[in-house]
């Protein structure tokens, strides 16, 4: 008996259309990663004191607190 290639081939799958991302879902991935990045800028001790944020805008104002507002100096900020 011979085997046809057929036999070798896995079945083909039937592809899934891509559901279109959400506004909402955009903005939780951008949240989660700028939440990240702010994370890996920070001491352990101030990580540890903003962690528990559930949105970037809040764990930044926090960050603010804890180091102090600075003010922007010939330009740079």
């Amino acid at each position: 008996m011979t085997q046809g290639r057929h036999c070798l081939e896995a079945p083909k799958k039937k592809k899934k259309k891509k559901k279109k991302k959400s506004e909402n879902d955009m903005k939780k991935k951008l949240n989660t990663r700028a939440m990240h990045i702010l994370l890996c800028g920070l001491s352990e001790e101030v990580s540890k004191k903003v962690f528990t944020c559930k949105r970037a805008k809040e764990m930044w104002e926090k960050v603010e607190k804890l180091y102090g507002k600075k003010e922007k100096k010939d330009g740079i900020s």
